[in-house]
């Protein structure tokens, strides 16, 4: 059983509450947090949303990033984390939560385009081996699945298949707008992929 890991834009995390109640869900997803639990913080709502921020930090298959550089790190470090108990597990999915737009997307205060990811390829790279066979990346930006060529670039560089939808991501229910996009490492497009 492979691995799934989230890295989530601190900026995100600390100041908006969609994007804490987007943590929420997730977590509720995932199982540590349900409604009763969020009872027990006597937090409803927007406290929920803070309680449910300050577990997400904690959560063990979620990172922070600030940029391309902590995102990569985070991500490492939390799988290696992981294969301290089963060295033969590798990262099934790793999802990476920022802004977006049909032309660039963010991951912390670093904004990629087709134009400039190269100049991110050496660090995106160290993440190429750590994903197993069926293992691939969802990029959880709004309407970047619009981006064929950053899409397939981004898949290229971590030797893993990339998904994206091409509307609005909605934080809280972890659903897109739009269709889906696949990318995969050979440069091919799915279109009208499945959600991952």
């Amino acid at each position: 059983m492979g691995i799934e890991i989230t890295a989530i834009d601190v900026r995100i995390e600390k100041f908006s509450l969609p994007a804490m109640a987007g943590a929420a869900a997730f977590l509720q997803r995932t199982g540590p947090l349900n409604v009763p639990l969020l009872g027990l913080y006597g937090l409803p709502a927007i406290g929920g949303a803070l309680a449910a921020y300050n577990m997400l930090v904690e959560m063990p298959g979620t990172v922070t990033m600030t940029d391309v550089n902590t995102m990569v790190q985070n991500v490492i470090d939390r799988l290696e984390f992981f294969r301290n108990f089963n060295k033969n597990r590798k990262m099934s999915r790793l999802n990476i939560l920022d802004h977006g737009n049909a032309k660039q997307m963010e991951i912390g205060s670093d904004c990629i385009d087709e134009k400039n990811i190269g100049s991110f390829s050496k660090i995106l790279s160290l993440l190429k081996g750590k994903f197993d066979p069926s293992g691939f990346v969802h990029l959880q930006n709004c309407e970047i699945g619009n981006n064929e060529k950053l899409l397939a670039a981004f898949a290229r560089i971590v030797s893993v298949p990339v998904y994206a939808g091409t509307g609005y991501q909605n934080s809280v229910l972890r659903v897109n707008t739009g269709d889906y996009v696949r990318a995969n490492p050979d440069g091919t497009i799915n279109k009208n992929a499945r959600r991952p």
